[in-house]
């Protein structure tokens, strides 16, 4: 009973969190901020590797997805019970993740703008056939082993087959302790260790610590831990990338360096209290709204800001550049992702139902990827 109490608490505590939101648009600028320092050769310092910032970006989005999904799978039991539990959190997972992807890499391929990238200074294109493009709009490049239309895709993949679990490890967290899934978080880290030292390649285990991050963040926001102060979320963004950086510089390990990095995010969210500068939450709202958009045409924003108008004047440039990522991605979300995620909300039967205003369930945000 206790537990179910917190969970409502949680429910509320996470219904529009700044936190969270500022997480995300910092994961996405991390992201961008990297591809546009590479596309211009922006020096790097001799101790400071910047193309870990996009990785780093990465790692980020996944214990913010998992995080962000358990709350979406509490939402779904408290509206629905786990009856088809699984197929119903899937189904609404597809229409969030798929539909975009499918019209952005359809409308690269046919327009013939190139999404691989940035490489000394420009965008390129491989030749793909028919397979690298059915590969690429069903997201298993990493299956078939074929180059994506769009770079960026390369993390889609491993979060749809991600999502293939959440909803075990959903239930999990009601039968085990958070030190029970900090055990299962250091197998996870052995198993990707081992497998990668065994095999060589990538494949979930390599990056399921940093979802189990996310997972082990939810199960403690269940425990009611101690509110610290939201300085030391914003110390950890700026600390957190710093100390990434450093230790790609000093080839210590890829993904593996992340590992610990997302554990300690894990921790720290749930224990922080919510930024309140008003000019932090607008921005990182806006920026967290249409991330899943910025993330995935911000290549060609780089390609037709600054390739395509190279020589013109810079204010044009990056004027272009924003008014593209920026007017495409609201575009975007409110075309299709907004009106994809409600079709898949109705098949899977994830309206609201007539509930005692006590036990009322959230409505269901627009988490991105």
């Amino acid at each position: 009973m206790a537990q179910d109490l917190h969970a409502t608490q949680g429910m509320l505590a996470m219904r529009e969190s700044t936190n969270l939101d500022l997480l995300r648009a910092v994961a996405v600028s991390f992201v961008v901020g990297d591809h546009l320092a590479m596309f211009m050769g922006v020096p790097r310092p001799r101790f400071l590797d910047y193309t870990a910032l996009g990785l780093l970006g990465v790692l980020f989005f996944f214990v913010h997805t998992c995080l962000v999904l358990m709350f979406s799978l509490e939402r779904q039991v408290a509206r629905q019970g786990t009856e088809r539990l699984w197929r119903r959190f899937v189904l609404r997972r597809a229409f969030r993740l798929y539909p975009l992807a499918v019209v952005v890499v359809l409308f690269l391929y046919f327009a013939g703008i190139p999404g691989l990238g940035p490489l000394e200074g420009a965008y390129y294109s491989r030749e793909a056939g028919p397979f690298a493009l059915v590969s690429s709009l069903l997201l298993i490049q990493n299956v078939t082993g074929t180059v994506p239309i769009l770079e960026v895709l390369w993390t889609l993949p491993w979060e749809m087959q991600m999502y293939l679990f959440l909803p075990l490890l959903f239930l999990l967290t009601r039968r085990l302790s958070v030190r029970a899934f900090l055990a299962l978080w250091a197998f996870s880290v052995i198993a990707a260790v081992a497998q990668f030292l065994w095999m060589g390649k990538e494949n979930l285990l390599r990056y399921l610590p940093c979802f189990l991050s996310g997972v082990i963040a939810y199960r403690m926001n269940l425990s009611r831990p101690h509110q610290a102060s939201s300085l030391w979320l914003v110390a950890f963004l700026v600390a957190a990338p710093i100390l990434f950086m450093l230790a790609h510089t000093l080839g210590r390990g890829d993904v593996f360096r992340g590992m610990p990095v997302c554990l300690a995010l894990g921790w720290l969210l749930p224990r922080v209290r919510e930024v309140q500068n008003v000019w932090v939450r607008s921005v990182s709202r806006f920026v967290a709204r249409y991330s899943y958009g910025i993330y995935l045409v911000h290549g060609a924003g780089i390609w037709l800001g600054f390739q395509v108008l190279d020589g013109a004047p810079w204010p044009v440039q990056w004027l272009v550049f924003l008014g593209t990522t920026l007017g495409i991605s609201t575009l975007l979300y409110h075309c299709i992702e907004t009106p994809m995620i409600a079709v898949g909300n109705r098949l899977s039967g994830h309206g609201p139902r007539p509930v005692r205003p006590s036990t009322d369930p959230l409505p269901e945000p627009a988490p991105a990827p």
